[in-house]
């Protein structure tokens, strides 16, 4: 039987390392990419669960001028119900998937720009009632 050669030892102990190395790298690529995976979508969840009850705060304000405005228990001008309706089109068309296509922070500005002014030509004080207590 013949002895292994020092050279061959040598390399086999440099090669172990640097496919230690790897693994230990792919390893780390696959947990890391897992892990922010399952925070990101936990992230958006609940801020996706934020929004949507703002917005349908939203609608449900508007939707109730809109009814006392048919009812005839409030009279509202026409810029106002334009302005009720064009909230509650915009609030319907919001997206109800994340696509690459729709900007959702500009959708969701529009929005409430467009009710801060409804509220304030009706006078009311509108504001979102759990702006800062909702915390997930």
């Amino acid at each position: 039987m013949s002895e292994p050669d020092i050279n061959d030892i040598f390399d086999s102990i440099a090669c172990s390392e640097d496919i230690s190395n790897e693994q230990g790298h792919e390893e780390g690529v696959k947990k890391g990419l897992l892990d922010g995976e399952i925070d990101g979508f936990h992230l958006g969840y609940h801020k996706g669960a934020q929004l949507g009850a703002e917005l349908g705060f939203y609608k449900g304000v508007v939707e109730s001028y809109l009814a006392l405005n048919v009812k005839q228990e409030l009279i509202l001008s026409e810029k106002i119900i334009t302005l009720l309706e064009k909230i509650k089109d915009l609030i319907s068309k919001f997206p109800r998937e994340n696509t690459e296509d729709d900007d959702l922070l500009e959708l969701t500005s529009n929005i409430r720009v467009k009710y801060k002014k409804v509220c304030s030509l009706l006078k009311i004080d509108g504001g979102y009632p759990y702006d800062n207590s909702i915390s997930y």
